[in-house]
């Protein structure tokens, strides 16, 4: 364990090797003295329990929500980068473009599957921090109105996002590209003042629950979230699909083609019924003549009879 000293406040805390992992630049900005470190007044205990919270749960939306609306969401993020934590991931959309502003060359093959609450705030608030961090290219019109749908969904989402999330949110967009939406979109968003004369309404409908996963939100972009698979499985998915296709695409044909068949069989059995009885008729001609007539034979077996 390692203990750490906040010089403004006096505050103690202490840290194993595997927090440490987490952050890097940490030990670079101490000082150390009677086996204790040292962090200096650039370093907010609040901030950094916030951090630390993070770094044990995971959970990125809790970055926003349990920092208070007076406290700046821009010096916690700062603080991020200033330790070195990078544990946050650039999310993807279903059905949304974003083009990044710098190329990813590491070639990744997703899937969507339905989250549940925890899991669409946790993507709005990775959604955030990379727009914070550039990681979009904003001078690209398609991208920048898709971000400003994406922020929109956050905004009328009072039942999954907090107010706190959002104040925080759109601290963020009036820093990052409030100024590059049109006027009509500007006009669109809301003032930190109407999201906070909306807190106690919006505060009965938010739901605590984080895993639910209700049907009202799939059209939400949020609520899909992303499952890596590997080369194989995607290779498996891709060969399944190719014959997926192929079957749809023959299907007709081949019921076109059995449909031909029969008709073929049914020809090809009126045709040969027809022949028999063509045939029939033609031998009960030829050899009608061999037949005796009838008064021939009743003649025969009158004489027969009497004779008896």
């Amino acid at each position: 364990m390692y203990t750490f000293r906040f010089e403004n406040t006096n505050k103690y805390i202490h840290l194993t090797q595997q927090q440490l992992d987490h952050l890097p630049y940490l030990l670079n900005l101490v000082n150390s003295t009677n086996n204790e470190y040292i962090l200096n007044s650039s370093i907010d205990y609040n901030s950094f329990m916030i951090i630390l919270d993070f770094i044990n749960s995971k959970i990125s939306y809790d970055i926003f929500n349990k920092l208070e609306e007076h406290e700046n969401i821009l010096n916690l993020l700062d603080l991020f980068d200033y330790i070195g934590v990078n544990l946050f991931s650039i999310p993807t959309f279903k059905d949304e473009y974003l083009l990044r502003s710098k190329h990813d060359n590491n070639q990744k093959f997703i899937q969507y599957d339905r989250g549940n609450l925890l899991e669409m705030r946790n993507k709005a608030a990775e959604f955030i921090i990379a727009l914070n961090k550039n990681e979009y290219k904003l001078d690209d019109i398609q991208t920048l109105n898709n971000i400003f749908s994406l922020l929109m969904v956050i905004f009328h989402t009072s039942k999954v996002y907090s107010a706190k999330f959002r104040h925080h949110t759109l601290t963020i967009v009036n820093k990052c590209c409030f100024s590059l939406f049109s006027n009509e979109q500007q006009s669109q968003l809301p003032t930190i003042q109407q999201i906070t004369e909306n807190k106690n309404i919006d505060s009965l409908l938010y739901l605590s629950d984080d895993n639910l996963c209700l049907s009202e939100f799939d059209s939400n972009a949020f609520a899909w979230k992303t499952i890596q698979i590997s080369t194989e499985e995607n290779n498996l998915h891709s060969i399944n699909s190719t014959v997926q296709n192929v079957n749809q695409l023959l299907l007709p044909s081949v019921i076109h083609l059995n449909y031909l068949l029969q008709l073929f069989n049914i020809s090809t059995l009126e045709k040969d019924d027809n022949k028999q009885k063509h045939q029939k008729k033609y031998v009960q001609e030829k050899y009608y003549h061999i037949v005796p007539k009838n008064s021939n034979i009743d003649k025969f077996n009158k004489f027969y009879c009497t004779k008896c």
